[in-house]
């Protein structure tokens, strides 16, 4: 209903008072709880017809809805509802000067006016719109109103055998007819709209299941979304994931539980495991023990961390303190160090005193 809210509109059937003005293309009856309704047609201006008269009804029948459905009405609509200059139903309804109801933007503009403000403007002014001051139809609206029409989910835009594109009725559809004044709110509840899932964040999100479905099936395919938030199922994790990403969530959950990888019994959380690394008794280890001598040397012994004490007593990259200078050396250089040691001291042969052998003769 282009008079109604900018849609097209296209009656059942619809009737034009000059038939050689259109071309009828057929479309198949539609069944269902409107079984009875006469096939929805098709209607446009004749090319061959006065080109004016063409441009004033393809601006009047312009498709304005999200989806840019037409409005298609259960029955003929009555002339009382009609306007007189685009011969479509009533789009803000105005009492024009001559007396006659048009459309607000249908209604004869070549006339002089008032303003709200008193001032009198000529036809041939240019800034002005004379139709708005124009009185509204209150009447002929609430007749629009009233009208019955199809829920727009009951039609489907095709191409018929011929390839030109129109809008048919589905069968699969909405079947359900209401008044153009609840249009809207019947629209948005409609079983039958189609809608992205959009869980879990909202149609916004990129990350957001993306399947478009209708409403009556939204229930069902949310209940097994991989898109749907799930629990982590970890005790003491408060986390809510999407479904597909929960196996990815529980292998790095901070609460999953751990068991010792060198079966010491030890369970405990990924920030704890850690610290147990470094301290269980089973866990194998290198010794390390860095040569005094030479810092790029070290002790490559492996055993479990229980014999490495046992081994520190051994090991021959142990720091063992010179019996002279005190200083801590690699076990395996004492002996060569204590040998030329600075702070070595020897007997005098002539005094018999010990005194430092670098002070010797």
């Amino acid at each position: 209903d282009d008079g109604a809210d900018g849609e097209s509109a296209v009656c059942l059937p619809c009737e034009v008072e000059d038939e050689a003005s259109v071309v009828r293309v057929p479309a198949p009856p539609p069944v269902g709880l409107v079984g009875l309704l006469k096939p929805i047609p098709t209607v446009l201006p004749h090319p061959d017809k006065d080109k004016e008269l063409l441009k004033a009804v393809e601006d009047t029948r312009k498709f304005s809805s999200e989806a840019g459905v037409p409005t298609v009405f259960v029955t003929r609509p009555p002339r009382d509802v009609m306007c007189r200059a685009c011969r479509d139903v009533y789009r803000d309804p105005v009492i024009a000067h001559d007396g006659f109801t048009y459309c607000r933007q249908c209604a004869p503009k070549y006339f002089d006016s008032d303003d709200e403000e008193g001032i009198h403007h000529s036809a041939a002014d240019p800034d002005h719109d004379p139709t708005a001051a124009l009185v509204e139809d209150h009447d002929a609206w609430e007749k629009v109103l009233a009208m019955q029409i199809l829920c727009k989910n009951g039609l489907t835009f095709m191409d018929n055998a011929a390839g030109a594109n129109r809008w048919v009725y589905n069968p699969e559809g909405c079947t359900q007819s209401i008044t153009l004044e609840a249009r809207a709110k019947h629209e948005l509840d409609c079983e039958y709209r189609r809608a992205r899932c959009s869980l879990p964040y909202g149609r916004r999100d990129n990350d957001s299941c993306p399947v478009t479905l209708y409403q009556f099936e939204r229930e069902e395919h949310q209940r097994e979304c991989p898109f749907r938030l799930v629990d982590c199922g970890i005790e003491g994790c408060a986390k809510r994931i999407q479904f597909n990403r929960r196996a990815q969530h529980l292998a790095l959950c901070e609460r999953k539980v751990f068991e010792c990888a060198n079966g010491c019994g030890w369970r405990g959380t990924r920030n704890e495991r850690g610290a147990h690394k470094n301290a269980c008794e089973l866990e194998v280890v290198t010794c390390g023990g860095v040569d005094t001598e030479d810092p790029t040397l070290f002790c490559t012994h492996l055993a479990e961390r229980r014999f490495m004490s046992p081994h520190a007593n051994e090991c021959e990259y142990r720091p063992t303190p010179c019996a002279h200078c005190k200083r801590k050396v690699s076990a395996r250089h004492a002996a060569e160090h204590e040998k030329h040691c600075a702070e070595r001291r020897v007997l005098c042969d002539d005094c018999g005193a010990r005194v430092l052998e670098r002070h010797l003769p």
